[in-house]
């Protein structure tokens, strides 16, 4: 399942001219990449939404939405990112918890299971389009939680696609690692995702 977003907004160039701005005092720089991410992460939270059926009647996408910024803002005003490949990580962590709180919150840990569950078929690791995903929600919140406990190498690399929307080229830019260690990298992460939804 890939988020691919090509934005001529979205550039690491300009996040990284932003956080280097922020470095330096310029506290419109902040502003700059709260709206720019407000921009980029409401074209995800939507796809990412629509890939579970049974969050789209319930999910305010939003409620997801304002509440990362929340997070994203209050993260900044701890420390600034040292360059635009940590904003992106620092963003796909604070995306990815919204996304765990947000199915605990409206169904409940117990309640998932009871009232919500859906057969899964494992391979939407390997979807290509945003509408297969999970179905149930407990393996919704379950999947998210799981990709937090991979491997680091290949985490920095599913994350970046996964939740930040990049493609396999722009990864090797951000990493400075050949097409082909994210392909290795991504590969091995939807497999070791997928053995533990078979």
């Amino acid at each position: 399942m890939e988020f691919f977003l090509s934005d001529k907004f979205d550039t690491t160039q300009h996040v990284e001219k932003l956080l280097q701005l922020l470095k330096k005092g310029d506290e419109n720089s902040k502003i700059q990449i709260i709206e720019f991410s407000f921009k980029r992460f409401k074209k995800l939270a939507k796809r990412m939404i629509a890939s579970y059926p049974l969050l789209r009647t319930k999910a305010d996408t939003d409620d997801l939405l304002q509440n990362f910024i929340i997070r994203l803002s209050k993260a900044i005003d701890s420390i600034v990112p040292k360059n635009s490949l940590d904003f992106f990580q620092l963003a796909s962590v604070l995306m990815r918890n919204e996304l765990i709180d947000m199915g605990r919150k409206l169904f409940g840990k117990d309640g998932a299971k009871k009232n919500f569950e859906q057969s899964t078929d494992p391979k939407f690791l390997d979807a290509k389009e945003p509408g297969e995903g999970p179905s149930g929600v407990s393996e919704w919140v379950e999947f998210h939680e799981s990709i937090g406990k991979l491997p680091d190498e290949e985490r920095s690399v599913f994350q970046l696609i996964f939740y930040q929307g990049f493609s396999h080229d722009e990864v090797s830019n951000l990493l400075g690692i050949s097409i082909k260690t994210v392909f290795r990298r991504w590969t091995k992460a939807k497999l070791i995702l997928s053995d533990k939804f078979v």
